[in-house]
């Protein structure tokens, strides 16, 4: 989903870093650099992101982020993006038109696709290295289908919802559930869909929205991401588990809420508008959890420290705002666009 176009943007990559005293709730901000798009993080701290080669943001070069510095990664005169990353800190995305895996020691190599595949778009990869996206199938240039890999080195298409004719399988956990999204009908109307030992469910559309964006699935098999209107105009967070949509907009106090990842423990990291205010980071934990109280970021005497609150606000940072880029892994750090996030301990 694009970003609004009234705030102007500084991107710079941040890494919420714990230091030996992060049993006291005390961290620190590292800048990782300008002009650096981070998407995704595997448990180590390896992060997977994307640089301009050319005009600034126009990101076309994939990089990674290890042993405290970028490398970039090979694609040779095609363009390169990255997109996730996986615990063995394989990086999967596009070299080309076609889906790729950097693989943390050896060279990049393509993926093979579904028979007669024109192009295609790897999404998300595995831990056991399991990727999927989507591919354009034979006839349909334009058209998008979803395809997972398999062991053998083939990759399969996942089928369709209803009478659709568009998929984009966006999220893999480690059990091999994928999320995503679909039509039912031919448009650009797309539902969430679940897909799970061979079968496509329909997860449906937050009512009065006509558009889905699917952006995690955790170990559980909850789904959450984004609800966007017919107009493209608002957009509100949702979690579906155990049958149910929830909306989590409703009583935020939020507006253009978006929900970009989800623990294991069903915790949800995910960014909103304070009345049309500047953009905010949030956490929503789940009903008779652990107990943790939700947790806010200011500066404090140098380093950010990380202090306990009662609502569900996780603040802005000094600086323009900017979009939360949050591909979070449990019991590790999160990266984005100059903006800090929530750190799982």
């Amino acid at each position: 989903m694009s970003q609004p176009s009234r705030f102007r943007y500084v991107i710079v990559a941040l890494l919420l870093a714990a230091t030996p005293a992060a049993l006291a709730n005390s961290y620190v901000i590292v800048d990782l650099g300008r002009q650096h798009d981070p998407v995704a993080i595997d448990k180590r701290g390896n992060i997977a992101g994307n640089i301009a080669k050319g005009a600034p943001g126009n990101f076309d070069e994939a990089i990674v982020y290890r042993d405290g510095r970028w490398r970039h990664l090979q694609s040779g005169p095609d363009i390169g993006i990255a997109r996730g990353i996986n615990a063995a800190g394989t990086v999967v995305g596009n070299i080309g038109l076609g889906p790729a895996v950097w693989p943390r020691a050896s060279a990049p190599h393509f993926i093979a696709m579904p028979p007669g595949a024109q192009h295609g778009e790897g999404m998300a990869i595995a831990g056991d290295g399991t990727v999927v996206g989507d591919y354009s199938p034979p006839g349909f240039p334009y058209g998008e289908h979803c395809f997972r890999t398999t062991p053998d080195g083939v990759s399969i298409d996942l089928g369709l919802l209803g009478r659709g004719d568009l998929c984009v399988a966006q999220a893999i956990n480690r059990e091999g559930w994928i999320a995503g999204v679909a039509n039912v009908v031919p448009d650009l109307h797309t539902h969430a869909f679940l897909w799970k030992d061979g079968q496509m469910r329909d997860l449906g559309v937050l009512p009065g929205d006509t558009r889905m964006e699917v952006l995690a699935i955790n170990e559980e098999g909850k789904v959450v991401g984004v609800s966007i209107s017919h107009d493209f105009l608002s957009s509100r967070a949702f979690l579906w588990e155990g049958g149910t949509l929830v909306d989590l907009n409703a009583g935020s106090g939020f507006d253009d809420t978006a929900a970009y990842d989800i623990s294991v423990h069903g915790d949800v990291v995910g960014s909103g508008y304070v009345a049309r205010g500047p953009l905010h980071a949030r956490r929503r934990d789940p009903a008779g959890g652990r107990g943790r109280r939700p947790r806010r970021l200011a500066p404090r005497g140098g380093p950010w420290r990380q202090r306990r609150r009662r609502d569900r606000r996780l603040g802005p940072p000094p600086g323009p705002p900017a979009r939360l880029h949050a591909r979070a892994a449990a019991r590790s750090v999160t990266c984005g666009f100059d903006r800090f996030m929530n750190l799982r301990r």
